[in-house]
């Protein structure tokens, strides 16, 4: 009896199965006989065998393992537990690019000449455990440098600054051996270079100096500490003058340090006394757009600049000369270095946030892309029936194939051999009700839905784009995807990487939980394609959607600049005046502008070619009321006229709201304010270009990017489908210095 009621609901589903490509599991020919075991393949995985889940991490290989190869193949799993294999061709550096979605699993890599395999390499699950995997969220720092007690007091400053964060700090003596392409960085997120004891520097390969500058675009963050006895290294090398905030002409003496101790905030011995020599240090005159956080007298000493969505700071003075390194305020000097959140004039100090223990668990998420996952697994379409609804036809279907057949015929037709015939014609009626309520209440083709957020950077010149995707397949079926050659507003999309998307955390379903479901999934294909110039595109070939689920994606790709602007803001006081021009072909809705520690509401739409006057035209309001939706606390009593944050709702579904806090997470309050990382998308986080003087515009479009599917237009596939565009803005007269 439980067998046939449980058959007559679950009937459609193995109906609608039958036509999913589920025997169609995509393998590959390996020559076995050229199998060698992982312990003896000589590969060096990401940074110094550091792996960081669900990001683009190198493998290296070694000339004499490559030598013959002129492709590779590697089979990993993603954060579903699906095969994927990334295939691409070997440059000279003879470097590998792969994800990975779990710490176990196993991994292949067949290195290939003409398509022919002349080496396959297996590493199993043991093999694995000898990497070291970081989490998905884990603050990534490189330092290059050689001097053991820079790099202690490196690492420890950074822990301590990132109180909110996990952090990992690697350590190599070297920048020859670093990925030469952008796509390797992907899964660092600050490195540090100490010019005076870094090897290599004047050696390595400018397509790596190219890679890193690519990177801090990106988002990045770069510090370099200057080696004023080689002033000639930032002049002269290309790929580091080009990193440097402003140009080096020679050396210079700083022969006072009272303003480098009141910098640190010091009141111990003094660097630089009365009788003793001067320290010599780099002359550095600033960009105009650099913002010079500390000098001593006319002498910078600490500059940061924005390049791109990163920052860039560089410190005039050598970290690891004697007479530094021997100063007991040396530690306070060296956190201010690398310090994120500097209090410039005429700001407010914040108070620091500490970490939060909202109870989200029952959420099942711990990072910002959790919670934007939610409201993309939410389609329109689909339909849940209520369980009283599924308790009422279970009970029917008892009463039916019992009490009613029992009744019929014994009362009715009196002939009891008939529930041969009665019981299967139940069981049909049943099933084909089943069936009914199943195609009532999911769609009959895929649907979409998609967020996506476009920075344009028009001082650098810099773009991106971040799509996060989710697909539904009522039917299981395999597509290939990826990006439409051109937005909807009319600009171009180079090169695009459609990957998978992961889950931080160890909750289920996370990239951190080590627990396998034991669910055999079928694989799909990653082809990247590099270019002579530039990053690579990378495709999704045959990706396996299962019956009536959710396949999450993550798609970033490069966007053609606006062609024409016009605008003339400037920052006095604080404030932000002037004018600008919208200069994309559609208009811009909600706009707001974002400045310093004030957001700047526009009161209508953004046509394109119309000027805004930013006094008349906008609303001011303090940035953290914005985000935090500060609103007026009561009326009466002790609470009139005062106000109070909204709290973070762990169970908020706007997709606005929420990308609106991961576009400035750190000046909501990050982890404070939300209980929630955002480490998986931490360059989404446009919070130290506030810092940097920027002002930025936030707005919402119709449609941007759309994808397509097996190469056809999808565009009628669309549930929902939320494009916000940002843009950093040049703004005049905005010079300040930090105390």
């Amino acid at each position: 009896m439980a067998v046939a009621i449980l058959f007559g609901f679950v009937a459609t589903e193995i109906s609608v199965a039958a036509d999913a490509v589920i025997a169609d599991v995509v393998t590959r020919d390996v020559d076995t006989r050229d199998v060698e075991k992982a312990d003896v393949a000589p590969l060096q995985f990401g940074f110094d065998g550091h792996v960081k889940l669900g990001h683009w991490v190198p493998i290296f290989l070694p000339d004499d393992l490559a030598a013959d190869a002129d492709a590779y193949s590697v089979t990993t799993i993603d954060g579903d537990e699906s095969p994927v294999t990334y295939s691409g061709r070997l440059k000279d550096t003879k470097t590998a690019y792969v994800r990975f979605g779990k710490k176990y699993g196993s991994v292949n890599l067949q290195l290939l000449q003409s398509g022919q395999v002349v080496k396959s390499l297996e590493y199993s699950q043991s093999d694995l455990a000898r990497l070291n995997f970081a989490r998905s969220t884990d603050l990534l720092t490189l330092i290059i440098a050689k001097n053991e007690n820079l790099i202690a007091k490196l690492k420890s400053a950074v822990a301590a600054q990132s109180t909110t964060d996990e952090t990992l700090t690697i350590a190599l003596p070297s920048t020859k051996d670093l990925p030469a392409e952008a796509m390797g960085w992907q899964s660092v997120n600050r490195m540090i270079i100490s010019a005076s004891s870094a090897d290599g520097l004047r050696d390595t390969d400018q397509r790596v100096w190219d890679a890193i500058q690519d990177w801090v675009k990106s988002g990045g963050d770069l510090i370099l500490i200057a080696d004023p006895n080689h002033a000639e290294l930032f002049r002269e090398v290309p790929g580091v003058s080009r990193l440097i905030p402003g140009t080096i002409k020679n050396t210079a003496q700083m022969r006072s340090s009272r303003d480098l101790e009141r910098f640190v905030g010091t009141s111990r011995r003094q660097l630089i006394g009365r009788d003793d020599p001067p320290m010599t240090m780099l002359k550095l005159t600033p960009a105009e757009s650099a913002l010079v956080v500390s000098n001593a007298g006319d002498l910078p000493i600490l500059v940061r600049s924005a390049k791109g969505f990163g920052r860039i700071s560089f410190c005039a003075l050598d970290l690891e000369a004697d007479r530094l390194m021997q100063w007991p305020s040396h530690t306070g000097l060296v956190e201010k270095v690398i310090a994120t959140n500097d209090r410039l004039t005429g700001q407010s100090a914040r108070p620091e946030t500490q970490r939060s223990k909202k109870g989200l668990t029952h959420s099942g998420y711990s990072d910002m892309l959790g919670q934007l996952r939610v409201p993309l697994d939410d389609f329109s379409t689909v339909r849940f029936l209520p369980f009283t609804l599924v308790a009422i036809l279970i009970t029917l279907y008892i009463l039916c194939v019992a009490v009613g057949d029992y009744f019929l015929l014994s009362k009715a037709l009196k002939k009891m051999e008939l529930t041969w015939i009665t019981f299967p014609l139940i069981a049909l009626l049943f099933c084909g009700l089943a069936f009914a309520i199943s195609k009532f209440t999911r769609p009959s083709e895929l649907q979409i839905n998609q967020m996506e957020i476009v920075d344009f950077d028009l001082v650098d010149g810099a773009s991106r784009g971040t799509a996060w995707v989710n697909l539904y397949a009522p039917v299981g079926e395999k597509v290939n995807v990826d990006l439409a050659p051109q937005t909807s507003f009319g600009l171009d999309i180079g090169r695009q990487m459609v990957s998978w998307q992961g889950l931080p955390g160890d909750g289920l379903g996370g990239m951190e939980n080590e627990v396998s479901t034991g669910f055999k999934r079928l694989a799909y294909q990653q082809t990247i394609t590099t270019q002579e110039e530039g990053g690579p595109n990378v495709s999704m070939e045959q990706l396996p959607l299962q019956v009536a689920s959710t396949k999450p994606l993550l798609i970033n790709y490069e966007i053609a600049n606006p062609t024409q602007f016009s605008s003339q803001l400037s920052g006095t006081r604080d404030r932000l005046e002037g004018t600008f021009k919208n200069p994309l072909s559609v208009p811009i809705y909600n706009g707001k502008i974002f400045f310093g520690e004030y957001v700047y509401l526009l009161k209508k739409p953004l046509l394109p070619d119309v000027v805004t006057l930013i006094e008349s035209d906008a609303k001011e309001r303090t940035l953290r009321s914005y985000l935090n939706r500060r609103s007026a606390k009561g009326e009466e009593g002790n609470d009139a006229g005062r106000s109070q944050n909204r709290p973070w709702d762990p169970d908020e579904k706007s997709l606005t709201r929420i990308a609106d806090v991961m576009m400035f997470y750190e000046a909501a309050g990050g982890q404070g304010y939300t209980g929630l990382t955002n480490g998986y998308h931490r360059a989404i986080d446009f919070s130290p270009l506030l810092r940097l003087g920027k002002a930025v515009l936030v707005g919402q479009t119709e449609n941007g990017s759309r994808i397509k599917i097996n190469g056809q237009d999808v565009s009628d596939r669309y549930d929902s489908n939320i494009t916000m565009v940002r843009m950093a803005l040049p703004v005049e007269n905005n010079q300040q210095v930090s105390r």
